[in-house]
């Protein structure tokens, strides 16, 4: 019987410009303020812990409105990831987009792969001018029969496709040349990112 045993981006062997950043076994997730520092890989563990904070906040920052009599304050996610779990990523990705309170992305260094869908979905998204990120295709770890490669490559596409529609809603990204860029690992700097609108502004 086949098994997936991982359908991930950013997993493989960090190459040595991304050794120092978080891969997607790390996890370092804190709250200041209203403030999200989401340094880690994007898995299973660490997209939980994002989605309760911003829950946490998007209550405090309701009652904080109510109270005052005030436009909600924003949450603010700093995000410094290498990627990780496809699924995972988009979680996040939709608990941000659910948020009653606007949530803005800040890239602090590095935001790569499944960590992307995080950045690019952000009612504001700005981008330090010394960061880069980086988009690329999925990639899978799958073992069994043949029959089960064909059900798996069926998989894929339509992730895939997720993936595709995620930037075609969200950024300037030239679809005709899309599946050119997500075949190379490539990094782009800030200039890059809002060039093809996946951020909004250089800070």
């Amino acid at each position: 019987m086949g098994q997936i045993v991982n359908t991930h981006w950013g997993t493989k062997k960090e190459k040595t410009p991304r050794k120092a950043d978080a891969t997607a076994s790390e996890k370092h997730i804190s709250v200041q303020d209203n403030k999200i520092y989401f340094y880690s890989g994007v898995n299973r563990n660490a997209c939980v812990e994002l989605n309760k904070k911003i829950s946490e906040l998007e209550s405090k920052s309701l009652t904080l409105s109510k109270t005052l009599g005030i436009l909600p304050p924003s949450i603010k996610v700093f995000i410094n990831s290498g990627g990780g779990s496809i699924v995972s990523g988009i979680a996040s990705m939709d608990t941000m987009l659910r948020c009653k309170v606007p949530v803005e992305t800040y890239v602090d260094g590095f935001s790569a792969s499944a960590a992307t869908f995080l950045t690019v979905v952000g009612e504001k998204r700005y981008m330090s001018r010394n960061s880069y990120m980086l988009v690329h295709q999925l990639s899978s770890t799958f073992w069994g029969t043949y029959a089960n490669f064909e059900d798996e490559k069926k998989n894929l596409d339509l992730m895939m496709k997720t993936i595709k529609d995620i930037y075609k809603k969200y950024t300037k990204l030239p679809m005709k040349k899309l599946d050119e860029i997500l075949k190379h690992d490539l990094m782009w700097d800030a200039k890059t990112c809002l060039e093809y609108g996946l951020i909004d502004e250089i800070v």
